[in-house]
């Protein structure tokens, strides 16, 4: 294949990568899975780095171009990721006519037809595609991430129409992902996301700064008003409500304390739910078919290691033939039928051992069964891989609630609150501030608790619990009542 025949992907490698498989350290091993996996692919990889990240990383990666850059979002970030703008003229000068931008840490399913249909797929279209998150590509079932995408595949004759508008977006920044699709459906495109081949990202469990989401969903909100206003192309009608809710907050004060935040997760969400209104697939890829809904057709593994050094970007794939399976147990959960839930969950976890939604669902219905010690052990073993995951951390401490240990339920529901929450946290964040305010009401400190019962309303403004609970205790201390928010 010669190299005009290639598609050119941008990236931006870091020079230093933290990942752990399970409790395995594999920081520069996974990230040579990554780029091997855009090898395999047929890409021709171009990656924007600082100068001094390029002294350390082009003897490592000689496949890669890479590209200098002397700026960066560190104003922002706190770190030397590139400006999008930066990537976005990177890739202009390459021959092709189909380009893309990509996360650099995420695996891509090997298949001829990358390079076969997307030059097609492109046409007056932008490409999105979302990545499986795992804790483990070998012992964990990967699950699809809603909220976020992971490569933008588009016609390169586009970047003259939209790198004006492209700063301050970033690698490493949020929003970027959604400003992208947008900026290019003013400019006529269609945003397609592709249900497959595809991709693996290993789950570092490292939320956004919080500061940094809430200046970029500023700028995007902005970005979005600005760009309707003046009647730039014209936008799919399916945008419509996502302009409509730009324009709600626009004028509105107090982001930077934290009051818009139910409104930025509603404007992501909307941008997600839209973007996925139109899901096409390139091709039938065989490496990943699902299996029947039969727990024989896992095969037993036993104790083999499954570590990321055995590994090709093609067998990291085989984890998603468990998805159906999952689902399965899920809908016994969902129907009360705990024993044959219970079954499969023990099942898939003998070879998946470090799923951790399989592990959180199994200690679910452990504890429904009265079976607190085996629940204790999986909500543990799910913390120990993920240290954030925050529902694991509230079941627990429920847990040693309903069985008195209220020091340890206190500890639980502490480590949750100090969790920085992801969007589709928000309801467990709720519960935990709603759980340290019964213990707390409990152990006659009900001030503290009012502040939680506030909190619990902060982050689900809808919850009779916390709002029954908040109006007896504010009562009962006579305090005045909460503050109106926009929501």
């Amino acid at each position: 294949m010669s190299f005009s025949e290639k598609i050119a992907v941008v990236t931006s490698i870091p020079p230093k990568l933290s990942r752990f498989d399970g409790r395995n350290p594999i920081g520069e091993k996974y990230q040579r899975l990554c780029i091997d996996s855009l090898i395999a692919c047929g890409f021709q990889i171009l990656s924007v780095n600082d100068r001094e990240e390029i002294s350390l990383l082009s003897a490592l990666y000689p496949e890669v171009t890479f590209v200098q850059t002397d700026r960066n979002s560190s104003a922002i970030s706190g770190r030397k990721t590139p400006y999008i703008a930066d990537l976005l003229d990177a890739v202009a000068k390459t021959p092709g006519d189909t380009v893309g931008i990509v996360n650099s840490d995420i695996i891509f399913e090997p298949s001829e037809t990358w390079l076969e249909d997307l030059p097609r797929a492109v046409k007056q279209s932008i490409i999105l595609g979302q990545r499986y998150d795992t804790v483990s590509l070998s012992h964990s079932i990967p699950t699809k991430y809603f909220w976020g995408f992971d490569y933008f595949f588009f016609q390169k004759e586009k970047i003259s129409e939209i790198v004006k508008n492209s700063l301050p977006y970033a690698m490493g920044l949020p929003w970027w992902d959604y400003w992208l699709p947008v900026a290019l459906a003013f400019k006529g495109c269609e945003i397609k996301v592709l249900e497959s081949p595809s991709i693996i990202h290993l789950d570092h469990g490292k939320g956004f700064n919080r500061t940094a989401m809430r200046y970029m969903a500023q700028r995007f909100i902005e970005f979005v008003v600005k760009s309707s206003d003046a009647g730039e192309g014209v936008i799919s009608p399916r945008l419509n409500s996502l302009i409509a809710s730009c324009r709600k907050i626009a004028d509105f004060s107090g982001a930077e304390r934290g009051d818009l935040d139910g409104e930025f997760e509603e404007i992501a969400r909307l941008c997600a739910k839209e973007f996925q209104a139109k899901i096409v697939p390139i091709a039938d890829v065989t490496g990943a078919k699902p299996l029947s809904n039969d727990i024989s057709d896992i095969p037993d593994r036993g104790e083999e290691s499954g570590l990321a050094s055995d590994l090709t970007p093609r067998k990291t794939f085989l984890s998603l033939q468990a998805i159906s399976l999952q689902k399965t147990a899920y809908a016994l959960f969902e129907q009360n039928r705990l024993p044959e839930a219970e079954q499969l969950y023990r099942t898939i976890l003998k070879n998946f051992p470090d799923d951790i939604q399989s592990l959180c669902n199994l200690g679910g219905i452990c504890r429904l069964q009265g079976k607190v010690q085996d629940a204790i052990a999986l909500y543990r073993k799910a913390i120990a891989l993920r240290p954030n995951e925050l529902l694991a951390q509230v079941c627990l401490g429920i847990i040693f609630a309903d069985t008195n240990k209220k020091e340890d339920a206190l500890a639980c529901f502490k480590k949750a609150i100090s969790i920085d929450p992801e969007f589709e946290d928000r309801d467990y964040m709720a519960l935990a501030h709603y759980n340290l305010a019964r213990l707390l009401t409990s152990n006659n400190r009900p001030k503290e608790a009012l502040a939680h019962l506030e909190k619990a309303l902060f982050y689900k403004p809808d919850y009779p619990a916390a709002t029954e609970g908040y109006n007896h205790v504010r009562q009962a201390l006579r305090a005045p009542p909460p503050p109106i928010r926009l929501r």
